[in-house]
């Protein structure tokens, strides 16, 4: 059993000798006692361990969900397949620390040291490392979901294969970073750092002007974009597919939200049931598509092509139906 060491800091002088007011001895402060056993598989939820000296322990499987381990150092601790859901892990020490398949559900690790640490699919849905140093740690095949790693600093971590949807990034350092298949949907970028850094598709940021902006949909795994391409389903949300030819392709019930489609030919293809919001088809060709159910909420079609286009409970950009014009199909002015 792995026994956590506790500093205590008096308030003052007198405190510190274990003295009263007059000098009178007192009882030295001590930290709470734990109702559980800290090593592997141990169930020690809720429990108060700030500021306690885990480094190198052997935790993994231990349930520490929603402990307070603020201040703590896990330093080189072994906490594979730990339960650290709702821990409060401000300001600790996880340099070095183990954490494959580590439940870290709506853990806070805001500024947390997790330099070198290995994370390789943790769940960190919803959690907040805000400001927290990551720098080489490993996160392949992490769930950061919604997330937020505003000013985290990311320097040649690993995040190849990792899931952000919807992260907060702001700010993030991501020089060197290997972020390979990663998700990046919906994910906020804004003043991140890029130098250095690997694409989710492949391309470095020094050769995309210091920018991963355009590269981060690894198309390679959700269909090969091509004439004829068989895309049914693929996940091509946020993709940069402007100028692209996918004449005759099959785009059935994929996601092209947010991508950007400008000036691509679509000529023949399949979009029945796709979903288009908010998807940028400005000068695009479209002769023959079938849009079949498709939802095209606030898509651009300016200048798009529309000639010969299937149309069948296709709602427009306005939010219509395309039922419900005369002409049975969404109107020109778009």
């Amino acid at each position: 059993m792995w026994r956590a060491r506790w500093v205590v800091l008096g308030a003052g002088l007198a405190a510190a000798l274990g003295c009263g007011e007059g000098g009178e001895p007192q009882e030295p402060e001590v930290a709470p006692p734990l109702e559980c056993e800290l090593k592997p598989g141990g169930q020690c939820a809720g429990e108060d361990l700030k500021g306690a000296d885990l480094s190198g322990a052997s935790l993994a499987g231990v349930d520490l969900s929603g402990a307070d381990l603020s201040f703590a150092d896990l330093s080189q601790a072994e906490l594979a397949r730990a339960d650290l859901s709702g821990a409060n892990l401000t300001r600790a020490d996880l340099s070095g620390a183990v954490l494959t398949g580590a439940d870290l559900t709506g853990a806070t690790l805001k500024e947390a040291t997790l330099v070198g640490a290995v994370l390789a699919g943790a769940d960190l849905t919803g959690a907040d490392l805000a400001r927290a140093d990551l720098t080489d740690a490993d996160l392949s095949g992490a769930v950061l979901t919604e997330a937020s790693l505003r000013g985290a600093d990311l320097t040649g971590a690993d995040l190849t294969g990792a899931i952000l949807k919807r992260a907060d990034c702001e700010g993030a350092n991501l020089t060197r970073a290997d972020m390979t298949g990663a998700d990046l949907l919906g994910a906020n970028l804004s003043a991140a750092i890029w130098s250095g850094t690997t694409c989710p598709d492949g391309v470095g940021s020094d050769d995309a002007g210091q920018t991963c902006g355009g590269h981060l949909t690894d198309l390679s795994r959700a269909c090969d974009v091509k004439p004829g391409a068989m895309c049914a389903g693929a996940n091509l949300r946020g993709a940069d597919l402007s100028g692209a030819n996918l004449d005759g392709a099959a785009l059935d019930g994929a996601d092209l939200s947010d991508a950007q489609i400008f000036d691509a030919t679509l000529r023949g293809a399949t979009l029945v049931g796709a979903t288009l919001i908010d998807a940028s088809l400005f000068g695009s060709d479209l002769t023959g598509a079938d849009l079949r159910e498709a939802d095209l909420t606030g898509a651009n079609l300016t200048e798009a092509v529309l000639l010969d286009v299937t149309w069948g409970r296709t709602t427009c950009p306005d939010g219509t139906l395309s039922d419900a014009a005369e002409s049975g199909a969404c109107g020109v002015d778009l």
